[in-house]
């Protein structure tokens, strides 16, 4: 039993790294392509 939840624990921090390691990709890419946005909307101003 002490086992199975070792394994539980150790599934759950896995998703989770996985998961915090998506958001972080994608408030990134977020972020660049409004700095994308940004710079090419300057000229036409």
């Amino acid at each position: 039993m002490q086992n199975n939840n070792f394994l539980l624990l150790f599934t759950t921090i896995n998703i989770f790294k996985h998961g915090e390691i998506m958001l972080t990709t994608f408030k990134i890419t977020i972020l660049n392509a409004l700095l994308i946005v940004l710079l090419l909307a300057i000229p036409l101003k």
